[in-house]
């Protein structure tokens, strides 16, 4: 279950945890870009730390054919599984393919459902109700680490401060590493041409979906066919 903390609730914290509740050097709008510089610093942390799908959510689009390029989520942020979806519900992994590999594969040949699983970005927050996952306790590590801004900009020791989040950062790197009980996954493996045409024959080739690889480019997803290299 979220626990969701607002960002009145975290501007009091910090406020509270700098010993600057009436400084008025503090001012409003830095005390929030300081919140927010902290939120968006430890994401990653909190996003390796787990489960696997916590952060994680779901873009459905359909392909048109002969185009290779769409744009992606506009608050996309790392990529995590890229789907086929046939019309029976089934999902087929589509696997990620380099630039090395492109000359083997062309846009889609028509449309079909792609879902993309992805972590979305750290947003900021503005007002007092907007709120972020406190994810079991760990918006300590944003109202610390923003109260150590606030003590550094005064001048002020914050070694108190420092060592309270430190026990929170090492805590989230052991969740990071926990292996939670082999949950399911998806584990990509680029897309190997049949045996003949690896050996240089003249082979026809069929594959199950028509859309098997995708490239991230720029704030696009390409998605491809694979086809085989032309062999004359």
């Amino acid at each position: 279950m979220a626990k969701n903390i607002t960002l009145a609730a975290l501007k009091t914290r910090t406020l509270q945890r700098a010993d600057a509740e009436n400084d008025p050097h503090i001012s409003t709008s830095e005390l929030v870009n300081l919140i927010n510089s902290a939120k968006h610093r430890y994401y990653d942390l909190l996003v390796a730390a787990g489960p696997p799908d916590y952060f994680r959510t779901t873009y459905n689009f359909s392909t048109a054919s002969g185009t290779t390029s769409y744009a992606l989520p506009s608050d996309f942020y790392l990529s995590k599984f890229v789907y086929s979806v046939d019309d029976t519900n089934i999902f087929r992994p589509l696997y990620p393919i380099d630039e090395a590999q492109v000359y083997q594969y062309r846009p889609p040949d028509g449309v079909y459902n792609i879902r993309l699983d992805y972590i979305p970005v750290s947003e900021d927050l503005s007002v007092d109700a907007d709120y972020m996952d406190g994810v079991n306790g760990f918006d300590e590590i944003v109202v610390l680490q923003a109260a150590i801004d606030i003590k550094s900009k005064k001048e002020d020791s914050a070694g108190v401060l420092q060592q309270k989040l430190d026990v929170y950062i090492n805590r989230l790197k052991e969740m990071a590493e926990r292996d939670w009980g082999n949950a399911r996954r998806v584990v990509a493996k680029k897309y190997r041409a049949p045996w003949g045409a690896r050996r240089g024959w003249m082979v026809e080739t069929s594959s199950p979906q028509a859309v098997n690889g995708y490239m991230l480019v720029g704030g696009n997803i390409e998605l491809y066919r694979f086809t085989g290299p032309v062999y004359r």
